[in-house]
Parts: structure tokens; C-alpha cells; sequence
């Protein structure tokens, strides 16, 4: 380690010290690319409940209730993975744009408050 004190060391250095995930951007593009994404996810779930509340009809028009299972399952995974794509890069752009840059943490003092 090195005996430098933090105030002394350069932008640079106190980056590489940052773990893997901490560096790079620090916009709001991974946000709202984590919220685009459970967005398209939780779309690919309004696939399972339309089928649920036509499930009659629809088993009628494709043959019985296994195929509409399987095709279910097959269309709600198709819907996940496009949704997840599309949601999650329009969440990135829109949270680049809004949170341009993070605010600092607030980090609570250690130790005894002093009283003056």
C-alpha cells in the first residue's frame, strides 16, 4: 500500500482502486438500464396473463390446452428478449440524459461526534 496521503493522490490512482464494477460511467445509464429491463420483463408477463383470461377460446382455436402452453411459454420468451433489449437501451439513453452524474455518498462520521 502506499503511504501517500488520499488527498495527495490523483484522480487517476483512486480510480484503479475502485473495484471492477465502479468504474467507468457515472451517469444514471445503468440505472435506468436496470429499470428498463425489469420493465421488459414484467411486459413479457402480460403475455401469461392474456392467455390466462383467454384461455378457453384460444385452447379451442389451437387444438387443446398443451399447445397453448407451449406456445405461452415460446411467446413469452421471444417478448422477454426483444423487451429486455429495447426497454433496456431506451432506459440507458433516458437515464443518461436525466442523471447526468451521481451524487456524492454521504458517508456518516465514525466515532465520538465532537462537542464544542
Amino acid at each position: 500500500m502506499s503511504t501517500l496521503p488520499e488527498s495527495s493522490l490523483s484522480e487517476e490512482h483512486k480510480e484503479v482502486q475502485l473495484p471492477p464494477e465502479a468504474q467507468g460511467e457515472v451517469n444514471g445509464g445503468p440505472l435506468g438500464c436496470c429499470l428498463g429491463t425489469t420493465i421488459g420483463l414484467l411486459l413479457s408477463i402480460s403475455i401469461a396473463l392474456m392467455s390466462g383470461f383467454y384461455a378457453f377460446p384460444l385452447a379451442q382455436f389451437l387444438g387443446g390446452l398443451g399447445s397453448l402452453v407451449i406456445l405461452t411459454r415460446i411467446i413469452m420468451a421471444l417478448v422477454a428478449i426483444i423487451a429486455v433489449l429495447i426497454c433496456g437501451y431506451f432506459g440507458w439513453r433516458i437515464g443518461k440524459s436525466v442523471f447526468r452524474e451521481y451524487d456524492a455518498p454521504v458517508v456518516p462520521e465514525s466515532g465520538k461526534a465532537k462537542r464544542t
